[in-house]
This record gives C-alpha cells, structure tokens and sequence, in this order.
C-alpha cells in the first residue's frame, strides 16, 4: 500500500507548511541533501547499497515530508498576497466582479461568489483573487445569473477571525475554498454590464441545477419537504429548515442531508445498472466507465463540489478504473492515493470537517465491517440486510467518533436506531427524485411521484424530529483537546490491535492512550477551575459583557425587550461551552448613561450612548471603558477624567462611529479595540 505510507510522510509536512511557514521555509533547505544522499547511496556496488539502504529510505520519507511541506508554503503565500492586496486596495479604484455562481437571498439580501479583477492601462485587467459580495439590502434587483458582470467602487474588506470564542470560524471556512475577502455594497457602488463572463460547461451546469429545482419545488407542495428533496438530491441547503437540520445533525443522520459518499455510491451502482447492456465487451466497458464517471462528476460539480463529494467521485473513479483493468488493489491504499491526490491540490481540505470526517467514515468501513459482520450469522435474508445496515452503522463511528466529539461537543446515543430507518427511506427518496426528474415531461405521473414523495419525506422528518424529542438522545458539552483526540485513536488502534489482532503489545498502547487521556482531561480541569476572564461579545446589536470565574460566567446585556430582536441567547451558549461554564447568570444592564463594574481589582466602566447627551464628570479611574450606541462624547474629554488605556467599543456601535473613534485614539495613543470589525474582545487575567 504505498500510496497510505506517502501519506503516512506528507500530511505533517503539509500541516508544518500551513501553520509553520517559516520554519517549512528553512527545512526546505535539506531538499538538496536528500537528493545527494539517494544519487549516492544508488550508485554504490550492490553490497554498499543494501548496507546504507536505510538513508536512502529516510531519503524518501524527508522528500516526501519537504513536498507536502512546500505545498503548504506555497498556499500560505498566496493567502498573504491575496490578503495584503485587500488591505493595500485603494477606495477609489474600480474594480471588476464577475460572479461565479447565481445569487441566492439570504435574510433580504443577495450574496454571491465573484471573481475580482483589477483594472490596469489599456484596457487589460489582473484577476486578484475571490470574495463574497453582498447586495444592497431590500435590493430585490439584484437576482443575477452566473457570470454575470459588475463594475464596483467599494471597500474591499479581508476576512478575519471574528466572533467569539467557541462560535463557527467563517474567514477559515472561506479560506479553504480559496476566498479571503468580502464586499458590502452600499447603493450605487455598482454597476451592471451587459457583457457576460462564463464558462459554457458551467451555465448549462446551473441551468440543469435550477430547472431540477423547479421540478421539485412543482410536484412537491410542502416546502419543509421540497427544501429536504433538494439537498438530497443535488445538495442545495438553502432552502432547508433550520430546525429540521439540527434534529438530524443531534439524531446522528447529517449525512443524510449532506451529499457524501452514501449519494453518490447509490447513483453510481444504477448509473452502472442502467448502462449495463455496454458490460458485453471490452470496447463497449471502456464506454461504460466513461460516461457513468463522466455522469458522476457532472452531479458532483452540481452540488457544490465539497471535499467530501470529491473525495467521493475520486474513489469511485479509481473503484471503476481497477474493474476495468482487473486490478482490484487495496481499498485503505485507494483511498489513501484519493486523500494524497486532493491534498495535493487543494491543501486547506486538511483542516476541512467534511474532508476529515469523509475518510474517517470510509477507513473505518473498510478496517472494522467484515470483522462486525461476522460477529454474527443469520439465515434469513431480511435478517441479514439489517444486521450489515447495523454492522456498517457501527464500523463507520468508530473512527469518526473523536472528530465528532472534538468539532460537534456532543454525541448523539440513538444514531443506531435512526440511520436504520432514514439511510433505507432516503435512499428510496433519492431515486425517487432521480426517477421523478426523468420523467418530469409526464405530468400526470410525476405529480403523483411527487406526492409520494412528499409522504415519505415527511415521514422521514417525523421520526427524525420524535428521535430528537428523547431526553437522552444525545449527551451534549463533551470537550476534548486535539491532544485528546490523538489520544482517543491511539485507543482504538490498541484495543483493535489487542482484541482484534490478538497482539499483547495492543494492551499498552491502550493502557498508554488512557492514562494520557486522563491525566489530560485533570490538566484541563484544573485549568477551568483557575481561568479567569473579560469579554466583551460580538453579539449583533447588543451590549454583552462576559465575565468568567472558574466554571461560572456572570453576562451584563441590555434588556431582551430593547436593541436587536431575535434568539440572541444562541450567540451566547458556544461561548459558555468553551470555556466549559456549569453556571450562567444573565444579568440586564439598567438604562442609564454609565455603569460602574468591579471584578477582581478591576473597574470597568460601561458608557451607554443613548443616555450621555452631555459632557460626564462622574467617571473616575477605570482599567477598561466599554462604549456604546455610538456615544457622542469625545474619547480625549473622557481621557482627562480616567486615564484609562483600554478602551472597547461594542457590536451596538456603528462602522463610520468607530472609524472617528479609531483616528482619535491613534492620535491619544490608546489601546482600542473594535468588537465589530475585530471580533469579540478578551482580558485574561495571568
């Protein structure tokens, strides 16, 4: 298998090239001297050669190790020349966008992916990278097709890590797929152009994906359960309801949602059914390989071509590939050979979710489903079926359950119980809409498909939501470090080795994992017990507070009747869980112009800018000053009273408030942090 042990090399090379550019740029320099070593270690005599053959494998491991290293450095340039164009852009400078998909209305307002360009004398223009664009709010205009081509004169902002802790990094998500930058276009910042910039493959490819759409949203009434076809079937989420996703994301069934493996394995077994009368010689089985995998891609382009499909359509390519050729090879060494190919090209899948949890979910079929499987033996044909639905069900956790714990905190008890009843039942529903989309042009018989349908689906997100409704469905607030986690496989690979393999040695290596693990878990215990700390949350129009001890949090917020409506408690709770809180108190801040805070030696001052009409004399010293409501009073009137360094203005303050506020604490050498434009603000106290 020697595409799993280049991998085994490359991986910690790649991860070193993201995170330790620096020290990848020094260790690059050993390049030559494994090269030097191989060469000489090759033109020894035979007796020579076999003696230092071992440098010369160690060789290999360091070239393969500096390759994945270099790939990794390479992407973290461009991350820092695409970045730095975007700080560096000039306000002025027009700039061309041509979208790469259609827009989708999000909360009133279009967004979309664009292709940005500069332009440069004479006509000519340089692509500087990609971005999100979002169109003026209430902008119902703004429903543009791919390719679709804008003239723009607007602030070009780089994505940072902003939020608070605990809460879904969009700038890293974005950043994997290539994307650091967005746009807020502000009416009249752009125009329309009547020239079109797309590729033909990729507009009919939208077009196919919009009128699959329409043909379901037309033979499906209910909108909860056309919203579910369409992830189904091509992927399209944003139609879906948010409530029905985080019952299947508690219940243990997300895979279900999200196109992966189980979707394109089914469409490949009767893309291979439906083209089978080619199997009957050798010309025409080279024909069937071609247009199934051709077919296969196609969809998998269609749903957004997420590291896990990918990953997928590349397995699938290399399974039809080795029927054809009868060689069969080793599943763990195609998928590796799959893993190595894609991070190869794009490196920043390494740290992707579904990337990680995709190969995690198929290593595992392919090591623990025929021992499960053969735990058990059974006759009866229906009897068989559900235990290999059970057995594959149960080989799948086992290597996905550390990454479950570590990004999800949770894990849901009765994951069993319904992938055997939604894996089945969406699977029918999925060729069910394949069957539905072939047959459209027959109304009569595609409005009664569509109603079948629409029961089952709903039959679906019926047991799904009752499975969520059970108390003890899922143990939620697990934390575990990566350290943890590196920890938890070494488990499972020494009890598979001691249980499975019968191997003594597999005992110690548990036994190892678990003092590890434990002793971490009291590290990071008592680390709790000691932290203690100052937020100030980006919380959309509210004034939010945070103040921790140990494992008890006290938040200071505005009344839940006044600023921002809706569930604002939900930005609220990542936070708690990762600093791990069992205590949460939420106190309402009164409506007055100022409010004096003491916690632990420090005094806080929070300045309310919808009560100050006037010059205040009643502030004292203070260690931080929180402004909000974008106070009107001078930063340098303040300054004369307190003396105080830090100053934070919260997420109720406007941007062109908080530029003054910025230029003015430039010019008084203060410390000031904006919630809005750099995330949440944290004191520790060391």
């Amino acid at each position: 298998m020697p595409f799993l042990r280049l991998l085994l090399s490359f991986i910690p090379g790649l991860i070193m090239g993201l995170f330790s550019p620096f020290l990848m740029k020094q260790l690059l320099l050993l390049t030559f001297p494994a090269i030097i070593i191989i060469w000489t270690v090759n033109r020894l005599p035979a007796w020579k050669a076999w003696k230092w053959g071992f440098l010369r494998g160690l060789s290999i491991i360091l070239l393969v190790f500096l390759a994945g290293g270099f790939i990794g450095f390479n992407n973290y340039t461009q991350k820092i020349k695409h970045t730095s164009w975007g700080i560096s852009k000039s306000l002025k400078e027009p700039l061309l966008a041509v979208l790469e998909e259609p827009t989708i209305n999000k909360s009133g307002r279009y967004k979309a992916t664009a292709s940005l360009f500069e332009i440069l004398p004479g006509s000519k223009k340089m692509k500087r990278g990609m971005a999100i664009v979002y169109f003026p709010k209430d902008d119902f205009k703004a429903d543009f097709p791919y390719g679709t081509t804008l003239i723009m004169s607007s602030r070009i902002l780089t994505m940072q890590k902003k939020g608070n802790p605990g809460q879904f990094d969009f700038a890293a998500y974005y950043a994997r797929q290539g994307i650091y930058h967005q746009v807020f276009l502000q009416k009249g910042e752009y125009i329309l152009l009547q020239e079109r910039n797309d590729n033909r493959f990729y507009h009919y490819l939208f077009l196919t994906r919009n009128k699959i759409i329409r043909i379901l949203q037309n033979n499906i009434s209910d909108k909860k359960a056309a919203g579910l076809a369409e992830a189904l079937l091509i992927g399209y989420r944003n139609d879906l309801d948010q409530t029905l996703v985080n019952a299947y994301a508690n219940t243990g069934v997300i895979h279900v949602i999200a196109i992966s493996g189980l979707h394109l394995g089914l469409l490949f077994a009767v893309l291979m059914s439906l083209t089978s009368f080619l199997n009957n010689s050798r010309n025409k089985q080279w024909l069937q390989f071609l247009v199934v995998i051709s077919l296969l891609w196609i969809f998998s382009l269609m749903t957004g071509g997420s590291a896990s499909v990918i990953r997928s359509a590349f397995m699938f390519t290399l399974l039809g590939f080795g029927r054809l050729t009868g060689n069969k090879g080793y599943p763990l060494n195609s998928l590796a050979a799959a893993a190595f190919v894609l991070l190869a090209y794009q490196p920043n899948w390494i740290m992707d979710t579904g990337f990680q949890l995709s190969f995690a979910a198929v290593a595992s079929i392919m090591i623990y489903f025929d021992r499960i499987r053969n735990l058990l033996y059974f006759k009866n044909q229906l009897a068989i079926k559900c235990w290999e639905m059970i057995s594959v069900t149960l080989s799948a956790q086992i290597l996905t359950t550390p990454v479950v714990l570590f990004y999800f905190k949770q894990f849901p008890l009765l994951f069993l119980f319904t992938n055997m009843v939604a894996v089945p039942l969406s699977g029918w529903i999925l060729l069910g809409e394949i069957l539905l989309c072939l047959c459209n042009s027959y109304t009569s018989f595609a409005n009664k498909l569509g109603n079948v349908l629409e029961k089952a689906i709903q039959l679906l997100n019926t047991y799904v939501l009752q499975m969520d409704r059970v108390s003890f469905s899922v143990i939620r607030d697990i934390y575990v470090s990566p350290m943890q986690v590196a920890m938890l496989y070494i488990c499972i690979i020494g009890l598979s080795l001691w249980v499975v393999l019968k191997i003594k040695s597999g005992f110690w290596l548990l036994l190892f994992g678990i003092l590890i693990y434990s002793g971490l878990q009291v590290y990071h215990g008592a680390i709790t017990e000691k932290q203690k700390e100052i937020l100030v949350l980006q919380v959309p129009g509210r004034q939010s507070l945070f103040l921790i001890n140990g494992k008890a949090g006290v938040l200071f917020t505005n009344d839940p009747g006044t600023g921002t409506s809706g569930d604002w408690k939900k930005e609220i709770m990542p936070v708690s869980r990762f600093f791990r809180l069992e205590k949460l108190q939420i106190q309402y801040l009164p409506v007055k112009e100022s409010l004096l805070i003491r916690w632990k030696g420090k005094k806080i001052y929070y300045l309310n800018g919808k009560s100050i009409s006037r010059q205040t004399n009643t502030l004292g010293e203070a260690d931080m000053i929180i402004i909000s409501h974008n106070m009107t009073i001078p930063l340098q009137g303040l300054l004369q009273q307190n003396h105080c360094q830090d100053w934070i203005a919260d997420a109720t303050n406007s941007l062109w408030k908080i530029q003054e506020w910025k230029k003015d604490s430039e010019q008084l050498h203060l410390r000031f942090h904006s919630v809005n434009e750099s995330g949440s603000y944290r004191h520790n106290f060391k």
